[in-house]
């Protein structure tokens, strides 16, 4: 005859994964010390065991992030089309090697640059316009067909497509 002690291992959702059990040759009582004690030692366990399936879950989806993030430069960088992140000011943020090669400026000459630096002075006022209705919400976004200054000197009619991403969260 043996004595035995189980308690079950169950996760904050109430799926069982099985029990801590205390077994012992000899037969005896088990006092509500040792029942505690138990139930002590399987909280514990479950709370060990949803920290580390946590820390899995985080992981995976930070990998899942990074090959989202990774496969968004890719797309970027490769696009056929001249590309550019801006902030709210109007710097580049990021600009792709399409645009560049449209603009003849270099990566490194167009960050934290602003747009209305090499936008034809024309055209600079229909692009306030534009903006202040996007910053509004009047306008989710916007086309129009702009003039660009390359660095050369000679106008580059572009064709732009303009939207604000708000803060997903």
């Amino acid at each position: 005859m043996y004595a035995y002690l189980g308690i079950p291992l169950t996760t904050a959702d109430g799926m069982v994964l099985g029990a801590l059990c205390a077994i012992d040759t000899q037969p005896h009582q088990w006092h509500a010390a040792d029942i505690d004690l138990m139930h002590d030692l399987a909280a514990a366990l479950m709370a060990e065991i949803e920290l580390r399936l946590d820390i899995i879950a985080r992981q995976q989806a930070e990998a899942a992030l990074y090959e989202s993030n990774a496969r968004f430069a890719a797309a970027f960088k490769l696009a056929s089309i001249g590309m550019m992140l801006v902030d709210l000011e109007g710097r580049c943020l990021q600009v792709n090697p399409t645009f560049c090669n449209l603009i003849g400026y270099s990566e490194q000459e167009l960050i934290t640059r602003a747009i209305r630096e090499f936008t034809h002075p024309e055209d600079l006022e229909i692009d306030e316009n534009n903006i202040q209705q996007i910053m509004s919400g009047e306008l989710t976004s916007y086309q129009v067909h702009k003039r660009y200054i390359h660095k050369q000197g000679r106008i580059i009619w572009v064709e732009v497509h303009v939207a604000l991403v708000r803060n997903m969260r």
